[in-house]
């Protein structure tokens, strides 16, 4: 049924400024699916061609979404890994804010043909859908998505301060993605609000899929340090001492010599032969449905999409108690009274974890999969996502 954007007959154009891979993209997708249904909404994205995932472009050309590729940059200073870093620190830095002035001309210019009303900024990390708004006198709207020092070890240009001085800005606007993120940038409820991501395929699942379970546990995501896959591998190194028929599966995209770093570690921790690397697959959904369990092991992890995905799949979530990740788990016991996934604090309480879960078998976990399932459809059902954003963007356009 198609749907009234507005309580007008207004048409809405709106730009997003994003990303085209990673979470992020996933999420705008996700948000993107539901808006296109309503008949005078116009959407038109604007993306970084160097990171774009060839499935965000095809999603957009198949649903006739239009878009533009412009080159820009985080808004992030440059990270210092060792000497050739430090001798090309200046030229990257400013080379970076060069592009981004560049890329602000752009979207002014596709703004004074498209007429946007409002420019949301997919993620926090960059800042040119906040200037470009500013040239155009249009509203701005932020996607907190993350912590950016907590998860990723980033500072933003000009520091925490500045961009938290930018927004609170007349006429911007902010959502962040949980309660976490809210606190972390000082954000109040005058222009800010929490809106939990919409979980792909949450709407088409009346109730779990069941597979049967297979004796492996499963890391997905990006294979970096801050994601926690080395405290991963040594709960799993000291769980195989008595656990003997037991994988781990990795599955995800990982730099070259960080896997070199990880296979250096396997080979000291002796589980060579108990560590299976996937790579980046197109079918990680149907792993989680066959995994004993997923670890979630982020150091601080802003939502956790991988967390919300693997509920849906009917796998049970052994996840790191902090950030986002504890903040869905305590969605969970506020909503239902009980946990929906398993939690811990060090290395020696996932050890732990891995330890129970193979000794009690999944059937022991059942209701607590079942309810994490339920909690996940409501909470993060697309059609509630794209709902609040709408109700936003109607409080936006009224100021």
């Amino acid at each position: 049924m198609v749907q009234s954007f507005l309580e007008t007959s207004e048409d809405m154009n709106v730009l997003y400024v994003s990303l085209a891979k990673g979470g992020s993209s996933k999420s705008l997708r996700v948000l993107l699916s539901e808006l296109i249904k309503y008949d005078n909404f116009t959407p038109y994205v604007v993306f970084n061609t160097r990171s774009a995932a060839p499935s965000f472009e095809s999603f957009l050309k198949s649903n006739e979404i239009q878009y533009s590729c412009i080159d820009f940059e985080f808004d992030i200073y440059p990270k210092v890994a060792g000497i050739k870093d430090l001798m090309f620190y200046l030229p990257r830095f400013f080379t970076n804010i060069y592009k981004n002035r560049i890329a602000i001309r752009q979207i002014v210019k596709l703004r004074n043909i498209f007429k946007f009303d409002l420019i949301h900024s997919n993620t926090s990390c960059f800042q040119v859908g906040f200037f470009s708004a500013k040239s155009c006198e249009i509203p701005h709207l932020w996607h907190f998505r993350e912590y950016q020092d907590l998860d990723f070890s980033m500072t933003p240009i000009w520091s925490f301060p500045y961009l938290i001085r930018k927004s609170k800005s007349i006429r911007n606007f902010n959502i962040a993605i949980t309660k976490g993120v809210f606190k972390h940038f000082d954000m109040q409820s005058s222009n800010s609000v929490v809106i939990y991501n919409g979980i792909e395929g949450a709407d088409k699942l009346d109730k779990p899929d069941i597979v049967r379970k297979e004796r492996f546990f499963l890391f997905a995501g990006n294979v970096t340090e801050n994601k926690g896959i080395l405290e991963v591998l040594r709960a799993f190194a000291i769980f195989s001492r008595v656990h003997k028929d037991f994988t781990l599966r990795i599955a995800g995209s990982c730099n070259p010599t960080f896997q070199d770093t990880l296979m250096d570690e396997i080979v000291l921790l002796g589980i060579v032969d108990r560590v299976i690397f996937l790579g980046q697959i197109n079918d990680v959904y149907s792993q989680m449905k066959k995994s004993t369990a997923l670890i979630v092991a982020s150091r601080f992890e802003a939502f956790g999409l991988i967390t919300a995905e693997a509920m849906l799949n009917h796998c049970l979530v052994i996840g790191k108690d902090i950030g986002g990740t504890k903040e869905q788990l305590d969605n969970g016991v506020s909503k239902l009274g009980y946990e929906i996934g398993l939690r811990y604090k060090t290395v020696e309480d996932l050890a732990l974890q891995l330890c129970q879960v193979s000794e009690n078998g999944s059937n022991h976990y059942s209701e607590m999969i079942d309810r994490a399932f339920y909690v996940v459809k409501e909470l993060y059902h697309p059609k509630r996502y794209a709902d609040q954003v709408v109700s936003l963007y109607r409080r936006i356009l009224k100021k």
